[in-house]
């Protein structure tokens, strides 16, 4: 039996122990069982993978030959999955595999703890957010949920810690310093329209810096959008749509922008409307335009990773979200800001206040200031 993958070899021919957690478990414990079983005595083989990369076809042996064809079937293969919006391959369960585990009728190929645990705290943990008006039990099936967490490991120490602080609503704005007595007021640092300012307000604001930060991270989002060759009609929806994230009243825009595949298209629309302009904001994408950038991708020959597309395409969301929050932050500390204004004039009025008042409760030791 041959094989390009080394590793795999040895997990198939080795009488050492195979861990449950270790990729590739089912199959490589099927191979062990059928090679117990066999009246056959079959020797293994390492061939080296890609080699008609470095020489002719015609120049191969028989077996690297065969390991050529193997690899060609095997991406046709992807590349059909890809078509279809299907990301993985069926895996049913092999003649002769000593056991199996399937969650939600899927077969693993290891024991994945961590998948394991979400299948127990996921239910819970979506309930919870369907009473909080989080997500409601569709939504939350229109989540690229992969894509999310793939992002979320990707982004620095900070932002991983910022974001679900953020997204929860549990963080520095004027609402929760006045629960935690942080502050006096509740009100937005950077606007005089928001009485309680909340973490929706941040990117929602009025004020003159939030719109010009708003715009110019709109439009570098625009261009980010152009340099990873994204599919001109989820970059026309996408760019639109944020606009809905501080105008509310514009709705799900109809955009005119020609489609190879207009269906995938328009489902992919109908599904990122069910997460709203604030979730897309949030990070909260459907999978189907990561399906629709991976024709994009085979449509114009590139050979770029659709899914580290939709990783960093989350990551620029994210971060539109977090310069929105800094900009927030710089003003509050700044002289600027409406609290300190607000404040300065409370000051000044005290202290009128005070020289009305006269010499009454003015300490001894400052009493030369207010004689002539």
């Amino acid at each position: 039996m041959a094989c390009d993958g080394l590793i795999a070899l040895d997990k198939s021919f080795s009488e050492f122990h195979l861990s449950l957690s270790g990729a590739q478990f089912d199959l490589a414990s099927t191979i062990r069982a059928l090679l117990c079983h066999l009246p056959l005595q079959v020797h293994r083989r390492h061939v080296k993978g890609h080699l008609d990369k470095h020489r002719p076809f015609s120049q191969l042996d028989w077996w690297e030959q065969r390991n050529v064809e193997v690899d060609s079937k095997a991406q046709s293969y992807r590349r059909l999955l890809e078509s279809t919006g299907r990301l993985a391959a069926s895996n049913p369960r092999f003649f002769h595999e000593p056991v199996s585990l399937f969650i939600d009728g899927v077969k693993s190929s290891k024991l994945d703890q961590a998948h394991i645990m979400e299948q127990v705290s996921l239910p819970a943990l979506r309930a919870y957010w369907s009473s909080k008006d989080r997500l409601s039990k569709q939504s939350i099936r229109e989540v690229d949920w992969l894509s999310l967490a793939r992002a979320m490991k990707a982004l620095p120490a900070n932002l991983q810690r910022w974001t679900p602080k953020h997204i929860s609503g549990m963080t520095g704005v004027g609402k929760c310093l006045a629960i935690w007595n942080r502050s006096a007021k509740s009100s937005c640092p950077r606007c005089s329209s928001c009485p309680v300012e909340d973490h929706l307000h941040v990117p929602h604001c009025s004020a003159p810096t939030a719109a010009a930060e708003w715009s110019k991270r709109h439009l570098a989002f625009w261009t980010w959008m152009q340099t990873q060759q994204t599919a001109p009609e989820i970059e026309a929806f996408l760019f639109e749509y944020l606009k809905t994230v501080r105008q509310p009243s514009l709705g799900v825009p109809t955009v005119r922008a020609w489609s190879c595949h207009p269906h995938l298209f328009q489902r992919a629309i109908s599904s990122q409307a069910t997460l709203g302009a604030q979730g897309l904001l949030e990070g909260l994408v459907s999978p189907n335009w990561r399906h629709l950038q991976a024709l994009h991708f085979s449509y114009i020959g590139s050979k770029k990773s659709v899914n580290l597309w939709a990783s960093r395409l989350i990551q620029q969301l994210i971060r539109m979200g977090h310069y929105m929050w800094k900009d927030r932050n710089r003003l509050a500390h700044s002289e600027d800001s409406s609290w300190y204004t607000a404040r300065k004039r409370e000051i000044d009025i005290g202290i009128r206040e005070q020289f009305a008042m006269g010499l009454m409760d003015t300490p001894p030791h400052s009493q030369y200031l207010f004689r002539d």
